[in-house]
């Protein structure tokens, strides 16, 4: 700009003033809101690093690792969207008059506000609905979906020729190491009935998983996690299944001591380490690209309710969720690998 502006933009350019101000606002309603609270402040940590994150970014988009990339990215249009979200409350007010000049450092901070925003756009190639109006985040939850369901296929398929249940095949690497395992029972839960990490951590309340053996079953109570409310999730369910692969039955071993269960409580963050740390160990998938976290098991343990349970209700319900439309994004009939669902009490 040249010094006859003196800091101040002339009057005819309040139209483009305008319009840039409208464009940022119809970029933050484009960006997706719809995360937990614990993904929001995960994504806040992430965004105070903002002066690394855009080559984190670029070197993951390099790379070709999606998830990372996809994770990054939301962190980035989470953190530029809430900028953007209190800068615009300040320009209005700022701005009330229609004829008000408006400085030439808004018009500056407001074009770069759209350029930081619209330089990581939603990747078309994996959208589910990005179009005007709807979520940004479309595509990264779809990705992010698509990327644990593959890994469960592989499982899966390495399984139907190994004749091995992925479940048999983790428990006896931690049964080897019992000792060492703070989080052994946790993990063999986990494998039993697909269990989010975050339904153990009793940093909030009530949650947990209690097990009560009995019968040669295993019943399990679990508190839900993701449930804001009651509006995503269950905030709590009931499985019976019976103690049959390894997992469950070093399990029913354990709980039948105690007439009113076991209580099984850990950090989130630490039990997920753990359970990869072991899976890692499992010979048939050392050396692979892909890591087995706790989510695999959760992918397994859906193909075993969708076999048994058939009903979309009952299947929404053993997997925690609040609606039967979540369960298209995990584990099908087709990588059943064995394994039986008794009953869910809904």
């Amino acid at each position: 700009m040249n010094g006859k502006t003196s800091g101040v933009v002339k009057s005819k350019t309040r139209e483009k003033f305008d319009l840039a101000v409208q464009r940022l606002s119809s970029l933050v309603s484009l960006i997706a809101t719809k995360a937990s609270g614990k993904t929001k402040a995960q994504y806040k940590k992430i965004f105070k690093r903002v002066s690394q994150l855009e080559n984190l970014i670029e070197k993951a988009q390099r790379a070709g690792v999606k998830r990372t990339f996809y994770v990054y990215r939301a962190a980035w249009l989470y953190g530029y969207k809430e900028v953007a979200k209190s800068y615009l409350a300040t320009l209005s007010e700022k701005y009330v008059n229609p004829q008000k000049n408006p400085q030439l450092e808004d018009f500056e901070n407001v074009n770069y506000l759209i350029k930081r925003i619209e330089k990581y756009p939603p990747d078309p190639g994996h959208k589910r609905k990005d179009e005007p109006g709807s979520d940004w985040g479309g595509g990264e939850r779809s990705v992010k979906a698509i990327s644990k369901r593959a890994v469960a296929s592989l499982i899966g398929r390495m399984a139907a020729k190994t004749g091995k249940d992925p479940a048999d095949l983790a428990w006896e690497v931690i049964e080897n190491n019992i000792e060492s395992c703070k989080f052994a029972w946790h993990i063999a839960a986990i494998w039993c009935i697909g269990a989010r990490t975050a339904e153990f951590d009793r940093r909030e309340v009530m949650k947990g998983v209690r097990v009560i053996a009995r019968g040669g079953h295993l019943e399990f109570t679990i508190y839900g996690a993701k449930t804001s409310g009651g509006r995503h999730g269950q905030p709590m369910r009931l499985i019976k299944i019976k103690a049959e692969n390894k997992p469950a039955c070093a399990l029913y071993e354990h709980c039948k001591k105690e007439s009113k269960g076991v209580l099984l409580e850990a950090q989130a963050e630490q039990l997920q380490d753990a359970f990869t740390h072991w899976s890692s160990k499992v010979q048939a998938w050392v050396g692979r690209k892909w890591k087995v976290t706790s989510y695999v098991a959760r992918h397994r343990f859906a193909s075993i309710a969708k076999h048994s349970l058939h009903d979309p209700v009952k299947v929404a319900y053993a997997m925690g969720h609040r609606t039967d439309r979540s369960q298209q994004y995990y584990g099908t009939i087709q990588q059943y690998s064995g394994g039986v669902l008794i009953s869910t009490q809904n």
